[in-house]
C-alpha cells in the first residue's frame, strides 16, 4: 500500500510539471517571419498552474456603432448624419420617418382613448371636444417641426397618394416632393375635419364654417408649392379624380373636347365643389338647390361656349333623363336612344302645358287633347325601341306616360314621373 501511495504521488508531480512547462503554439513559427501590416498586436501570456490566458492589446481604431450617430437632439442627428457624408435627400427621408414614429407614439402616449363611463352627456362632450382639440394641436405641430427641421411637410396617408402609380396622371404634374407635400396638406386638413366631426357629436354651422376655412388654407398652402401653371392643371385634374370617386363627375351624352371639358370644370366648380363640401361636412344639396346651381354652371356656360352645349350640360344633369340613360345601357342601346326618349318626353310635357296653360282651350276639350299627346308619344317610342322594349319601358321607367292625360310631370322630375 505504502509504494502505491508514492507512485501516485509521483505521477501527479509530474503531470504539474508537464502542466506548468511552456508550449509552442502551432502558428507561433509561421507567424514570426511574416511582414508586419496593419495595426499591431502584442500577445502577453498569463500562466496559472491550469490555464493559460492570453491578453491581446492592440492600436487598432474602435469598429463602427449606429450609437455614435444617433442622437434625440435632431438636428444634431442630422449633422451627424452629413459628417458621414449622408446625401442631403436621405437625411431629410430619415428624419421625416423618425418624426412620424415620435408624433406616433406621443399620440397613442398622450392621447389614448380614455373611458368616460362615469361623465354625464355633457362631460363626455366636453372631453372629446378637447381630446380632439389635443390631436388637432399635436398633428399641426408635427407638419411645423417636420418643415422647420427638413424644409417639408410629410403625411403618411399624403405620401401614400401620391406615389400610387394609379393617381400618376393628376399628382404627375408635379415633382415628385412637391406631390407628397401638397396631397399631404390636403390629407391633413381633411383628417382633422374628421377628427373635429367624430369628437364633437353635432356638427354645428360653426364648425362646419372652421372646418371649410381650413380647407381653403389647405388648398392655398398646396397650391402655392409650384408655379401657378403646374398648380392649375394639378387642382383640374385633382377635381376629376375626386369628382369622379364621388360619382359626381357623370355627364351621359355630352361630348366635349379636351379643352371643352377643362374648361367645364373651371366653370363648374365655381357653383358645385364636392370636394370643398366633403371637407367641411356641408349637406349635399338636393331639390331647388341643387336645380338653382346646376342652372347657374348652365348660364356659365352657354356665355362660354354656347348654347347647344349648355342645353347638352343641363341634359345629362337632368335627372329624368339619367333614368332613361340607365335603362337604355340596360337594354344596351345606344345613347341616342337615351337622348330620343328624353327629347320625345320632354316634347310631351310641354304640349301638356301649353294645353293646360292655354285659355282658348276650352276645358272639356283639354282631357281629350292630352289623351291625344299620350298615344302620339307612345307610338313614336313603340317604333323606336320595339314592341318588347317599349312595353318594358312603359312598365317602369316610363309610367309618366300613363299619367300624361292626367297630370303635368315635372321636368326635374325622375323618369318614372
Amino acid at each position: 500500500m505504502k509504494r502505491l501511495a508514492i507512485l501516485s504521488l509521483l505521477a501527479n508531480l509530474i503531470l504539474g510539471v508537464l502542466l506548468v512547462m511552456p508550449r509552442a503554439r502551432p502558428d507561433a513559427a509561421s507567424s514570426s517571419g511574416s511582414a508586419s501590416t496593419g495595426p499591431q498586436e502584442r500577445r502577453t501570456p498569463t500562466t496559472t498552474n491550469l490555464v493559460e490566458i492570453t491578453r491581446v492589446i492592440t492600436n487598432a481604431s474602435p469598429g463602427f456603432s449606429w450609437a455614435m450617430v444617433e442622437s434625440e437632439d435632431y438636428p444634431t442627428y442630422m449633422e451627424n448624419l452629413r459628417r458621414l457624408e449622408v446625401p442631403e435627400w436621405l437625411v431629410r427621408e430619415l428624419i421625416l420617418l423618425e418624426l412620424g414614429r415620435h408624433y406616433e407614439l406621443r399620440e397613442l402616449a398622450e392621447l389614448g382613448d380614455a373611458t368616460e363611463h362615469w361623465a354625464t352627456y355633457s362631460e363626455r362632450l366636453r372631453l372629446r371636444r378637447e381630446r380632439a382639440n389635443a390631436r388637432v394641436a399635436l398633428a399641426l405641430e408635427e407638419r411645423d417641426v417636420m418643415r422647420r427641421l427638413t424644409g417639408t411637410y410629410r403625411h403618411g396617408e399624403g405620401k401614400d397618394f401620391a406615389d400610387n402609380d394609379g393617381f400618376h396622371w393628376v399628382l404627375g404634374v408635379l415633382p415628385l416632393d412637391t406631390a407628397r407635400e401638397a396631397m399631404s396638406e390636403l390629407v391633413l386638413q381633411y383628417e382633422i375635419n374628421q377628427l373635429l366631426e367624430d369628437q364633437v357629436g353635432l356638427v354645428t354651422p360653426s364648425d362646419r364654417q372652421q372646418m371649410l376655412a381650413g380647407f381653403n388654407l389647405a388648398r392655398n398652402r398646396a397650391l402655392s408649392l409650384a408655379a401657378p401653371a403646374l398648380t392649375e392643371e394639378f387642382w383640374l385634374r385633382l377635381q376629376v379624380l375626386l369628382g369622379i370617386m364621388m360619382g359626381d363627375f357623370d355627364f351621359p351624352g355630352l361630348q366635349l373636347t379636351g379643352p371643352q371639358f377643362r374648361e367645364l370644370i373651371r366653370i363648374r366648380f365655381q357653383f358645385i365643389d364636392p370636394i370643398a363640401d366633403e371637407f367641411s361636412n356641408q349637406p349635399e344639396p338636393t331639390g331647388a338647390e341643387l336645380a338653382q346651381r346646376e342652372r347657374n354652371v348652365r348660364d356659365a356656360l352657354a356665355a362660354v361656349l354656347g348654347e347647344k352645349l349648355a342645353d347638352d350640360y343641363a341634359r345629362s344633369r337632368n335627372p329624368a333623363f339619367r333614368t332613361i340613360h340607365e335603362f337604355t345601357e340596360k337594354q344596351q342601346l345606344p345613347i341616342e336612344s337615351a337622348i330620343f326618349i328624353h327629347d320625345v318626353r320632354q316634347a310631351a310635357i310641354n304640349e301638356v302645358r301649353n294645353v293646360m296653360t292655354n285659355p282658348q282651350v276650352q276645358p272639356e276639350q283639354r282631357l281629350e287633347h292630352r289623351q291625344m299627346v299620350q298615344r302620339e308619344t307612345e307610338a313614336l317610342l313603340f317604333d323606336a325601341l320595339g314592341p318588347e322594349t317599349f312595353q318594358s319601358y312603359k312598365e317602369n321607367e316610363g309610367a309618366w306616360l300613363n299619367r300624361v292625360g292626367g297630370s303635368v310631370p315635372s321636368d326635374d322630375a325622375g323618369g318614372a314621373r
